[in-house]
């Protein structure tokens, strides 16, 4: 009598494990496929608005947009390409995400401005306008404003650093956003793709014509550039480490209250 009563126990006790763990994982489950999941974002630039028509003579406006992901960032600097014989820049204004440090303009077809924080200890989060860029239309055309990016590389090109005690160029090229501006009755749109790049070192802030030191830099705008796969959220390595046995256990449960019950 006794040996059955310590059997009855145990078998008490294993049941009560099954169901304890059944709806645990049924929890789980239900946290990972209703409880929404927050991804996770890339640095990146961008242009504000992405298409723009207008007519010859008239000025337009081109927001410079800078969205730092889910990091913190410390600054950034930023190479926009233009068709020097379809835009020409009337004025660089600045924006109120970052302080601009520097705006060059004495490369043809091409823009630099830096932003930087004001004092260290400083970061900045979320998205916001770094500067607007105006330019006034001089033909029929069509053009598209890029930013000169390459994957890996610092100089000669544009960056997004991070906040770290390393800081990193953290901007994910293939992300950056465009703009396609429309003269007139337009035509093909040219994508200027310079074959080197002033890396914007030089003397002075605001807008500038004059010339400063400058180094070579990449070109942009090749598929090589472009990185193989973005980047992940997680949400595939919580479903193979944390689903597939969830739901092995709850089916486990679910066939020993059948036979044992």
């Amino acid at each position: 009598m006794k040996v059955e009563t310590n059997q009855m126990t145990v078998y008490t006790v294993f049941i009560s494990m099954l169901r304890t763990s059944s709806s645990l994982c049924i929890l789980i489950l239900f946290v990972m496929f209703f409880v929404p999941v927050k991804a996770f974002a890339v640095a990146s630039l961008g242009l504000d608005p992405e298409t723009i028509s207008t007519t010859a003579g008239q000025e337009i406006s081109v927001g410079v947009i800078v969205d730092a992901g889910t990091d913190q960032i410390l600054g950034t600097d930023v190479k926009l390409q233009y068709d020097a014989s379809i835009l020409q820049i009337v004025n660089i204004s600045d924006g109120t995400y970052l302080p601009i440090g520097k705006k060059l303009t004495n490369e043809p077809g091409m823009i630099y401005i830096a932003g930087i924080v004001e004092s260290a200890g400083q970061t900045k989060t979320g998205k916001g306008t770094l500067a607007t860029v105006k330019f006034k239309a001089l033909k029929n055309g069509s053009v598209t404003l890029s930013f000169l990016c390459q994957e890996n590389q610092t100089a000669g090109d544009s960056n997004i650093v991070n906040n770290d005690v390393s800081p990193k160029d953290i901007i994910s090229c293939s992300d950056n956003g465009s703009s396609v501006v429309t003269v007139g009755t337009g035509g093909a749109i040219a994508t200027p793709v310079p074959t080197s790049a002033s890396s914007g070192s030089g003397s002075g802030g605001g807008s500038s014509s004059s010339s400063g030191s400058s180094s070579s830099g990449g070109t942009g705008g090749s598929d090589d550039d472009l990185p193989d796969e973005l980047p992940r959220s997680g949400l595939a390595t919580q479903l193979l480490f944390v689903g597939i046995p969830g739901l092995l256990l709850v089916l486990a449960g679910m066939l020993a209250r059948r036979f044992l019950v």
